[in-house]
């Protein structure tokens, strides 16, 4: 199969490109994860959709070709299980989404993190998981209620990773990557948290999650990873079945909680001491951290209550 129809639609410059249909993303996206384009065919897709941008359509269809592509995680059916797609790692301050996931297990809740390295300068939640002695499962192993575990994509998705590899090849991100985020990779119902690092990708998201009638966290992300940026306070945009939501107020703090300092750094062992210490309880929770796992567990709760509501009467 060729791309050459898709890519003459998005690579006809600033004025001239076009976005695909649902069903065009979707065959294209098809072709791509399934090995039928050439290497030059899908750097040209790559470039192209990086320069223009994806639409909801679009979007909705590159999902929807990959998540047929995927082996869902067995998790749990009557309960919320939350979703931490964790891609682009630290680069110069500590990685918090390991704590942010360890910190919803406290609330009773059930955390599946699926990642997958595409850059070598980063600090990674499986290299922090590795040290730290939390499960990571390289087979697809069932989360259990009130779990916490971390998936490499290629466990779930080998198709998926291996085109975010081509980052390696052209030095930037790709489709591949703005996919991953919204994955839904277990088989039980599922709470999405969703970093977006521009304001395009937030409208893009909450557009997409509107339209599917989602249970979400949308947020801007700490270098692109899925928890709120410690050095201010957080804004975080809770979606129920597609229905914007009010987050609960964040407390109000010091401004010495928000020193750069105290977040720099990306040594592994140094992050890896640290998270030890917060969870043996010798150090706070970072304020950020704990008002988002409180959002989410709120979020999850309403969420929860409505699974067990008649339909007509959800939001």
């Amino acid at each position: 199969m060729t791309l050459s129809p898709f890519i003459r639609e998005l690579g006809r410059g600033a004025r001239g490109s076009r976005s695909l249909s649902r069903e065009q993303a979707f065959e294209c996206f098809s072709a791509i994860l399934d090995g039928q384009a050439s290497d030059l065919e899908v750097g040209a897709f790559c470039i192209a959709m990086r320069i223009k941008g994806e639409t909801p359509e679009e979007l909705d269809g590159l999902l929807a070709a990959t998540q047929l592509r995927c082996t869902p995680v067995a998790t749990p059916n009557n309960r919320i299980t939350v979703s931490l797609p964790s891609y682009n790692g630290a680069r110069k301050l500590r990685l918090l989404t390991p704590l942010l996931a360890w910190a919803l297990t406290q609330q009773g809740l059930s955390v599946l993190i699926h990642g997958h390295a595409t850059a070598d300068d980063r600090l990674t939640t499986e290299a922090l998981f590795q040290v730290l002695g939390w499960p990571i499962h390289r087979e697809r192993q069932a989360l259990a209620e009130h779990q916490l575990a971390y998936y490499p994509l290629p466990t779930l998705c080998p198709s998926l990773s291996r085109l975010m590899d081509v980052r390696r090849v052209l030095g930037l991100r790709n489709s591949g990557h703005t996919v991953a985020k919204g994955l839904c990779l277990g088989s039980g119902p599922q709470l999405r948290v969703i970093a977006h690092t521009h304001g395009e990708f937030g409208t893009l998201w909450s557009q997409w999650v509107e339209s599917q009638g989602l249970t979400a966290l949308l947020l801007r992300g700490t270098e692109g990873e899925p928890v709120a940026d410690p050095r201010r306070i957080p804004s975080l945009h809770p979606w129920l079945h597609g229905v914007a939501q009010i987050a609960a107020p964040a407390p109000p703090a010091r401004a010495s909680e928000f020193a750069d300092p105290e977040w720099l750094g990306t040594d592994l062992d140094l992050v890896a001491n640290w998270t030890q210490d917060i969870v043996r309880g010798k150090r706070p929770l970072p304020p950020s951290v704990a008002h988002q796992a409180l959002v989410l567990s709120q979020l999850a709760q309403a969420a929860h209550a409505a699974m067990a509501s008649p339909p007509e009467s959800r939001p």
